[in-house]
């Protein structure tokens, strides 16, 4: 592979690329030329006039070189900013704008739309049944190149690709279709349509060009500090606002900046044009603050939160401090707060709260915090995510209806991060007991069939229906419900008693597993016996039965009958037992050949 631009950016790290560019864009490099795997070029530094020379495994310039060169970094046995300057050059004169061009991957990873053009919707359709069955692995892609292994039957067979221009594309598989039919096999579709939902999805697409967008605008700026370990020794100072936190609280930080070169200060945009010697934390600050700028920056800046935070590490080896006063930031060891979890009885609430110090403010933001107070900064071990990251700003008020949830999802989130102080309230403090639910079981369908539903209803006393919680029964959901009377007691499902009931549902007749499914009964004699003896047996049990359209009405219009056993004494060996049927009209008297013919 011959040199290109986005191999030189991975020799160095990003002060010496940096510091390379601007050496060749400054004009110091005279003349390069290549003699087999060689690549030599002369550099001119106010009257000093050097040869620098770059040796790499082959003659296509592949790989990172060894470097000779006079300077510091090359003596140490890394690649110096004059020898990617060198590069950059030879690039500029013999590369063409297609080497110099720097190639993200996500940018050119295949589209679904793409991908389709290959083959057509149909072809399409069956290779994401191959990724959605989870048979695409290992992949890698290397624009334009992309491999992978699909699995099917326990064989993993190795699948690559070719992008080609003008959305053209090279498959290579041992399949049938491949290998005999010279065609773009349902293989080849699955790797790219996996390689582009894992690399070129919008969101890795869009912080490519971001990314792209932010190395051209670098590589291409002008009056960038020039440094050197041989130049004139030089510091940065970076002065704050006394109103951080309130600036902060914006969303954004203003600062002014010098540069001290002997003792004169200078605003970066005036400072003359020579080397300077910075020491490595005011390298660091110089690289991050031209990171921020997107090129050369000024006396004065405004960033956002993120990248103010950025900054603030710097404190620890560069002179950032206050305007005003000139006291510099005194960064101190990292700071843990803890938790404290405790109860609000009169509130009937759970307070969660971060214990941070008295004074001063937390500055957070993404996944880094830190502690401000006066000229004593001191970073945050660890931050919250995102959505939990309001405890910071105020307590959080959890009302016990919600700790269910609480100690089973955020609990274990807040106290991964923050550790509990030691008076803090946890899971062991609240006793659970299984709740006494009641039972609905709703009824459709008319006299020859009907279907069930069984609902288990659980509610504290003094609640409305309305405020009841109702699961159908069998079938999975949290439930937590605070004992009135008992700040650390709570009810759970009875998982014993929803058992129960659907046992006691199947020997009605029903066969389904969950309350929301429980089967039919068919046939006319089935369903008027169920009516007719179980409806009444399983209200006496306390279930709710709720009959729906024409089983409803059926059931409405139905004559009311109340056996009445009746037992009479014979003689001492035997007694005679009849029933009479109270009914609306009188009582009937059935005889046990009724009974036969019914």
């Amino acid at each position: 592979m011959a040199l290109t631009r986005q191999q030189v950016m991975t020799w160095a790290p990003s002060s010496i690329l940096e510091q390379g560019a601007q050496f060749q864009r400054s004009g110091i490099v005279q003349g390069t030329t290549q003699q087999g795997k060689i690549l030599a070029g002369s550099l001119k530094l106010g009257a000093a006039r050097f040869v620098i020379r770059l040796t790499f495994q082959d003659e296509t310039l592949s790989g990172k070189p060894s470097v000779v060169c006079p300077c510091p970094d090359a003596k140490g046995g890394g690649v110096c900013a004059h020898a990617v300057a060198t590069a950059l050059q030879w690039l500029t004169t013999h590369g063409g704008a297609e080497a110099i061009d720097h190639v993200f991957n996500a940018e050119h990873a295949p589209t679904r739309k793409e991908i389709e053009a290959w083959v057509g919707r149909e072809q399409l359709i069956r290779a994401e049944g191959l990724v959605k069955r989870g048979a695409v692995s290992r992949t890698t892609f290397k624009y334009p190149v992309g491999s992978g292994y699909i699995n099917e039957n326990g064989n993993p067979r190795f699948v690559s690709f070719k992008l080609l221009p003008r959305n053209l594309v090279e498959g290579n598989c041992t399949c049938y279709m491949a290998r005999d039919q010279h065609r773009i096999c349902d293989h080849v579709v699955a790797l790219a349509l996996k390689i582009g939902q894992e690399v070129g999805n919008p969101e890795r697409r869009e912080a490519a060009q971001r990314d792209r967008a932010h190395a051209i605008a670098l590589s291409n700026a002008q009056g960038l500090i020039m440094r050197s370990a041989r130049g004139t020794p030089a510091v940065i100072r970076l002065f704050l606002p006394d109103a951080i936190a309130a600036q902060f609280a914006q969303g954004r930080v203003r600062f002014g900046l010098r540069i001290f070169v002997e003792g004169k200060p200078y605003k970066p945009q005036e400072l003359p044009r020579t080397l300077y010697a910075f020491s490595p934390g005011d390298e660091n600050l110089i690289s991050i603050l031209e990171d921020i700028a997107e090129g050369a920056f000024t006396d004065t800046m405004t960033v956002p939160r993120g990248d103010f935070l950025s900054i603030l590490r710097c404190a620890a080896q560069s002179w950032v401090g206050y305007a005003t006063t000139r006291q510099p930031l005194k960064v101190g060891e990292p700071l843990e707060l803890p938790l404290h979890i405790s109860e609000v009885p009169e509130a009937q609430t759970l307070q969660v709260a971060v214990v941070a110090p008295k004074e001063g403010h937390l500055l957070i933001e993404g996944n880094v915090g830190w502690w401000l107070h006066g000229a004593n900064v001191r970073p945050l071990t660890k931050v919250l995510p995102g959505p939990l990251q309001t405890i910071y700003r105020a307590p959080i008020q959890l009302p016990r209806t919600h700790l269910g949830d609480f100690f089973q999802r955020e609990f274990p989130l807040l106290t991964k991060v923050h550790p509990l102080t030691e008076d803090s309230l946890t899971p062991d403090f609240f006793g659970t007991a299984p709740a006494t639910p009641t039972f609905r079981l709703d009824l459709a369908g008319s006299q020859v069939s009907l279907s069930g539903k069984l609902a288990v209803i659980y509610a504290l006393p003094g609640e409305t229906p309305e405020q009841a919680r109702r699961f159908w029964a069998g079938m999975p959901g949290p439930l937590f419900l605070p004992d009135p009377t008992d700040f650390f007691q709570a009810y759970t499902r009875n998982d014993a008693a929803e058992k129960s009931a659907l046992a006691r549902a199947h020997g009605l007749g029903f066969y389904g597993s969950r309350g929301d499914d429980l089967g039919g009964i068919v046939g006319e004699n089935a369903v008027l016996n169920f009516l007719g003896t179980h409806v009444a047996s399983l209200q006496r049990e306390g279930w709710r039965i709720h009959l729906d359209g024409p089983l409803n009405e059926l059931y409405r219009r139905a004559t009311l009958v109340k056996p009445t056993l009746h037992i009479q004494e014979k003689d001492a060996k035997r007694f005679e037992a009849t029933i009479t049927y109270a009914t609306p009209k009188g009582s009937l008297l059935i005889t046990p050949a009724d009974v036969e013919r019914a």
